[in-house]
């Protein structure tokens, strides 16, 4: 939570509707973002808001580890940014995942292929992409999956991210 810049005087068990609440009776304090954990790594979740897939802020919390960001918007634009010591990996938006950025842009293409994000013949978007071609190969590469019962049932710690 530190890494990702929450105010520590902040930081309390909500629901995702007790997040929502807060953080929209005062958005100039910033958003109120969620954690959990799920087979070996650790979430953050923002209801409204992409701060997460900040390419500054991934390359910042990577330090010392790796960082996998994905976000999804009301408007449909899905962003995946995976970090490694301070490093951009790989980056890409999923309605367009043959536009890759990075220091190795084709880390995920095996799993890209299979998950139908691009085609195998000339590596250009695929019938699966987008959204739902991006959370199927996170899964296959990372093997790890985000289900409703991680993050609406129940609370989760919280706090607010401090403004920059």
């Amino acid at each position: 939570m530190e890494r990702i810049g929450v105010d520590p005087w902040t930081v309390a068990p909500r629901t995702r509707d007790e997040a929502e609440q807060e953080e929209l009776a005062d958005r100039s304090l910033g958003p109120v973002v969620r954690f959990g954990g799920v087979g070996g790594w650790s979430f953050a979740l923002e209801s409204w808001g992409a701060r997460g897939t900040s390419p500054l802020l991934a390359m910042k919390i990577s330090e010392g580890t790796e960082v996998l960001a994905f976000s999804s918007t009301a408007d449909s634009t899905s962003v995946l940014i995976y970090a490694v010591d301070g490093d951009i990996v790989c980056q890409f938006d999923g309605d367009l995942p043959h536009l890759r950025r990075g220091t190795d842009p084709d880390l995920f293409r095996p799993e890209m292929i299979d998950a139908g994000l691009i085609s195998a013949q000339d590596g250009m978007a695929a019938e699966n992409a987008g959204i739902y071609g991006i959370i199927s190969m996170v899964e296959r590469r990372f093997e790890i999956g985000l289900r409703p019962e991680d993050t609406e049932v129940g609370s989760l710690l919280s706090g607010r991210l401090r403004l920059q």
